[in-house]
């Protein structure tokens, strides 16, 4: 499966700012699974300094910096990637029942097995409901396609292009975001000392959609099979249907674009996103409206 991808944003600013070091992070990772073939960044206004590398768990970013003042800030994404993993389940784990014990990946994975922040209610209602099905289906792989399963069916998705993300508690009881039931996913697998990351990437549209998605779903490191993904917003097991871009152990650090501005102004953001796949079928999402920050 080959992706094409149009990603572009537009900051409007209701005076002149002058902006800081942004943080871009889309360029795709290129893994097992996938494999990134062309990405530019088209920047206006034209920063003076730019530098490409890789933070601290693996995913490529560019720190741009600029001169002077704008009213503005347009980037523009165009990508080529190639998803050769067609079968998620084409791996051998190397371990039959939770939990599952690391060995010496342990300490590296320390960071995505703590609790996801923020405040748990008594009674912790994902802790019980991870433990739950972790004691009706012990095999890691049954407990991940239940836990999928169960936040699929049980948390309704309700759309919102911004926010951080609800407490797993909060989704758990009223549904959330894509994002916000990749964190429940996180929160539950963690409950049962599997390390579990955040991912952000790009999907087909659902059956029967007409919108590309910046999506969001998560990964779970599996003796065996490494890194492999879960989407509990569509209730399956990623395949060729996703591109990974961003991963990490807290989402704060998947966002596309992180940085700020010296100046008294409010905020306009709009986006729009194109996605071209191989098989002939062309997507395109533009919002109606801008979103004020």
């Amino acid at each position: 499966m080959r992706f094409n991808v149009r990603h572009s944003t537009r900051y409007r600013y209701s005076s002149p700012v002058a902006l800081g070091p942004q943080t871009l992070r889309f360029r795709p990772r290129d893994g097992a699974g996938q494999r990134c073939v062309a990405h530019t960044l088209s920047i206006d206004p034209q920063p003076v300094g730019r530098t490409e590398d890789l933070d601290a768990e693996g995913n490529a970013t560019e720190v741009v910096w600029f001169a002077g003042e704008t009213d503005r800030l347009t980037i523009t994404a165009l990508l080529t990637v190639e998803i050769v993993r067609e079968n998620p389940f084409d791996f051998l784990i190397q371990s039959t029942h939770l939990p599952i014990d690391y060995g010496d990946f342990g300490p590296l994975l320390i960071p995505s097995m703590a609790r996801v922040p923020g405040k748990i209610p008594a009674g912790d209602p994902v802790a019980k409901m991870a433990a739950k099905l972790a004691e009706q289906n012990p095999e890691p792989m049954k407990f991940l396609t239940a836990l999928n399963d169960e936040i699929h069916r049980r948390c309704p998705v309700r759309y919102r292009e911004t926010g951080e993300p609800f407490t797993p508690a909060e989704v758990w009881e009223g549904g959330g975001a894509c994002r916000d039931l990749a964190v429940l996913f996180m929160d539950a697998c963690r409950t049962q000392d599997l390390a579990c990351r955040f991912v952000s990437g790009y999907t087909s549209p659902p059956e029967g959609g007409s919108e590309p998605e910046l999506h969001a779903w998560a990964e779970v490191f599996l003796p065996g099979g490494g890194w492999r993904a879960f989407d509990p917003t569509r209730g399956l097991a990623v395949a060729d249907r996703h591109v990974t871009v961003t991963a990490s152990a807290d989402p704060q650090f998947c966002m596309p674009i992180s940085g700020g501005y010296s100046g008294q102004a409010e905020t306009t953001i709009d986006f729009d996103l194109d996605v071209v796949m191989t098989e002939g079928h062309s997507y395109s999402y533009q919002p109606s409206q801008s979103q004020q920050q």
